[in-house]
């Protein structure tokens, strides 16, 4: 990715998967605890650290950012397939849960991270589920705060702070998009 003529690689990743034919399969509480419970435990075993999410009935969106030991390909199938496989078990059920595919936007900056969180945490609110962010269980509105605070040492509103930027990839010399 170019950024003001330079490659720019964050390690920072905004992906969306989506189930096979749009099934609405996290309108079941229980997948939603089951996927839910498998992100939290490839963050607990350090697979990844997992910055936002949001489970809907037929996608998911994470913002989260791989160990150096593994690639986002194999990260996202790893987490796709485990819960696939989980969930047919349950379900007495077979084949494919996820499309094949995934979209995936390298997060370039804090700018960009913010606004990727704002549309996951708004996202149950666009598709008119719940009012407000807060009202919808499925989604990291309640804990990003902390787990910013956690691993930025600073709250949402010292975002410009010198160790984003340097964890994003951005030295202090490079110039944001939106000053």
């Amino acid at each position: 990715m170019e950024f003001r003529g330079r490659k720019v690689e964050t390690g920072v990743h905004f992906v969306t998967f989506t189930t096979v034919g749009k099934k609405d399969i996290f309108a079941n509480q229980r997948a939603c605890e089951l996927l839910l419970h498998h992100l939290k435990e490839g963050e607990r075993l350090g697979r990844y650290v997992l910055l936002a999410w949001v489970i809907m009935p037929d996608h998911v969106h994470l913002i989260l950012m791989p160990d150096e030991k593994y690639d986002l390909s194999s990260t996202i199938k790893g987490i796709k397939g485990s819960f696939a496989r989980k969930w047919n078990a349950e379900q007495c059920s077979r084949g494919a849960v996820w499309q094949e595919s995934f979209y995936e936007h390298e997060v370039r900056n804090e700018a960009d991270l913010l606004e990727k969180v704002r549309y996951i945490h708004g996202n149950a609110v666009m598709a008119s589920i719940v009012q407000v962010p807060h009202e919808y269980r499925w989604t990291s509105v309640d804990e990003f705060p902390n787990k910013f605070r956690k691993l930025f040492g600073t709250d949402m509103s010292g975002v410009r702070e010198p160790r984003l930027r340097e964890r994003v990839g951005l030295s202090e010399d490079v110039a944001d998009d939106n000053p």
